[in-house]
């Protein structure tokens, strides 16, 4: 099998996208498709949505996802299952696991954390996320439950109109949820799984420069209560690999 196909089956990149790796970046693809993270997992679009038991107050008007929602999710989820795989993101990873609080199911290193992935979304699920789509989604934009399978629920609007380094982001922290990582404590910081790995895709996270530690861009991001922009040397991890 060809590495663009290969990277096709394993992330379920678009061809263009693909095609775009291997152009560009094909040795550090080439490492990416050998035994990787979050490989082969599929979406499944709910079309009828169902609001969870005792979920009424933070879930309401159910809708049948749209094609403008199902086409970015789908591209955002892609690039998404790459990035997780490249070496920036498992160097960041590795080296920043000390923010963690103590949780029985936190991981000491990337291998472990992808083992851990594949038993809990792969063998126990065979890695099928199911999506729903609501019109409000209150105190978030997006919930991930793992209960009868895997499921992600989004506010359709807020997925439509955030940036690429933003939904990347939410659909991580949420598929975390889905392989049973939880907030710890009052969740005042990026301590535990979910919140972890969206820092990792945020602007800001690979300038050594400006930020010699993730303790330093997380500072600043609380004093001035928003992320940094996303240009320069403070650009995310997917700016570095796809365009838009």
């Amino acid at each position: 099998m060809n590495i663009i196909k290969q990277a096709m089956e394993n992330f379920s990149l678009s061809e263009q996208d693909a095609v775009h790796l291997a152009q560009n970046h094909s040795k550090i693809l080439a490492n990416a498709v050998k035994s990787p993270a979050l490989t082969s997992v599929s979406l499944n679009f709910i079309d009828n949505p169902v609001i969870p038991s005792n979920w009424s107050n933070i879930l309401s008007g159910p809708l049948k996802p749209s094609e403008a929602l199902k086409n970015k999710v789908q591209l955002y989820f892609s690039r998404m299952c790459f990035i997780v795989n490249t070496p920036e993101f498992i160097k960041l990873f590795n080296e920043n696991l000390h923010l963690l609080r103590p949780a029985q199911n936190n991981p000491s290193n990337f291998n472990e954390f992808k083992d851990y992935l594949s038993q809990k979304l792969n063998q126990d699920y065979d890695a099928v996320v199911n999506i729903s789509t609501f019109r409000n989604v209150i105190g978030a934009n997006a919930y991930g439950l793992r209960h009868n399978g895997l499921n992600i629920y989004l506010d359709e609007d807020q997925v439509l109109s955030g940036t690429s380094y933003n939904n990347q982001g939410l659909l991580l922290h949420e598929l975390m949820h889905t392989a049973g990582y939880e907030h710890i404590g009052n969740n005042d910081g990026f301590n535990d799984v979910p919140e972890y790995v969206q820092l990792l895709l945020m602007p800001g996270a690979l300038n050594r420069k400006k930020f010699p530690t993730l303790t330093d861009l997380i500072k600043l991001m609380s004093r001035m209560q928003t992320l940094v922009p996303n240009s320069g040397d403070n650009k995310d991890i997917i700016s570095h690999y796809f365009d838009s």
